[in-house]
């Protein structure tokens, strides 16, 4: 009966992997819209976050790793992420033996817990000490030497290349090498910074949500803002979303705006929570380039069709006016109270890095609020009509 009772428990694990999948995507596919603007952004910051705390691990490890290799310790598992265990790599006399996910799939008399999904590749040779693995858990990492333990009194082995059978030296220094590989490479990062430099984004107004604090309360895209809060150096785009999401609730933030005209303005704005965001923002939007992003393939085809431009192209004027900043190309736009307008764009071509103009007649349509006009900033404004959701009516 042993036999039936273990491909049992194997085909039950594997109808469960199948329903919670099944749950996953149902949940996904009826909340789209929401897992698509909330979900996934915070979840990616989460995993990018998790990833930097890893890294910061895998250094720490690293250190213990390589000290205790030239102490002569046997290591015996060198891992990246915590179990169960995603994938293991060791060499054996027989080649590279490679193990996938043996807790969920094991195998009857299988000393070594290799577990059904193993196999060995590579030429013969000497075996090696110390297995490599991935754990599924995409956190931290860790070294395991013989005979240390993380919880409770290090086992006593009689084997010289133990842990707690080295010199108090030795395991000192395999103890304090973590920390000085993260202090090192600490160092050594910032160094690099330096010496490279990173783009920041400035403090600069690319654009304000329609009926935004930032809308409300003037700001216009272009203006820079030279303070925020008493704090006027080294200012970035990202002081101001911080600044936005650390504020209380209720709480008015104080902003010196620079505006195009040279004008400087002081302002009082309240974050606010928006649709679609996880933190509570200003509504200003970051700045621009005039060079056509990125996209997918499907969506560089169907952004041809609808405009005749393409991924990389930068825009030189709009109905015959050059532009210099997407706030420039912005206002025109606004102020356009036409079916269409005319883009002159320049194009590289990948091949010969000739340089040509594209004309592009893109059509305009009218961005109105979703929701009751709450105030005269929900309304979309035509010449002395105002129009808004709920209704039609003459300016006064």
């Amino acid at each position: 009966m042993s036999e039936p009772k273990g491909l049992l428990n194997k085909y039950s694990r594997l109808m469960l992997l199948v329903i919670i999948t099944g749950v996953v995507v149902y949940l996904i596919s009826d909340n789209f819209d929401k897992f698509k603007n909330v979900f996934l952004p915070m979840s990616w910051n989460i995993f990018l976050a998790l990833m930097g705390f890893s890294a910061v691990v895998f250094i720490h490890e690293c250190g213990h790793f390589i000290v205790a290799k030239l102490s002569d310790i046997k290591v015996e598992t060198f891992s990246i992420f915590l179990p169960p265990v995603l994938l293991g790599v060791r060499r054996t006399e027989e080649g590279l033996r490679f193990r996938i996910l043996p807790k969920f799939f094991p195998k009857k008399n299988d000393p070594d817990g290799d577990g059904l999904l193993s196999f060995t590749v590579g030429k013969k040779g000497r075996a090696g000490e110390t297995e490599y693995r991935i754990g599924l858990i995409p956190l931290a990492g860790y070294v395991k030497m013989l005979g240390q333990e993380d919880t409770g009194a290090d086992k006593q082995i009689d084997d010289p290349r133990a842990f707690p059978n080295k010199s108090i030296g030795v395991r000192m220094a395999v103890i304090s090498a973590g920390v000085i590989f993260n202090v090192i490479a600490a160092i050594g990062i910032l160094m690099t910074v330096y010496l490279i430099g990173i783009d920041r984004m400035p403090a600069v107004v690319g654009g304000v949500r329609h009926g935004s604090p930032a809308a409300q309360a003037g700001l216009q895209a272009g203006d820079e803002i030279i303070e925020i809060a008493g704090k006027s150096d080294n200012l970035d785009f990202g002081n101001i979303l911080m600044a936005a999401a650390l504020s209380d609730k209720g709480e008015k933030v104080a902003l010196k705006v620079k505006h195009t005209d040279g004008s400087i303005e002081n302002v009082t704005i309240e974050a606010e929570q928006m649709s679609g965001m996880p933190l509570r923002l200003f509504g200003i939007l970051s700045p621009q380039t005039l060079t056509i992003a990125e996209v997918s393939a499907a969506d560089a085809n169907a952004l041809f069709a609808r405009t005749g431009l393409l991924p990389g192209d930068r825009i030189k004027s709009v109905n015959g006016r050059d532009v210099q900043t997407n706030w420039e190309l912005e206002r025109i736009v606004q102020n356009a109270f036409v079916p269409a307008v005319t883009v002159l764009a320049e194009r590289t071509d990948p091949v010969s890095k000739k340089v040509k103009l594209i004309e592009s007649q893109i059509r305009l349509t009218l961005n109105l609020e979703k929701g009751q006009a709450k105030s005269k900033l929900n309304l979309g404004n035509v010449y002395s009509i105002e129009i808004g959701r709920a209704s039609w009516r003459e300016r006064v």
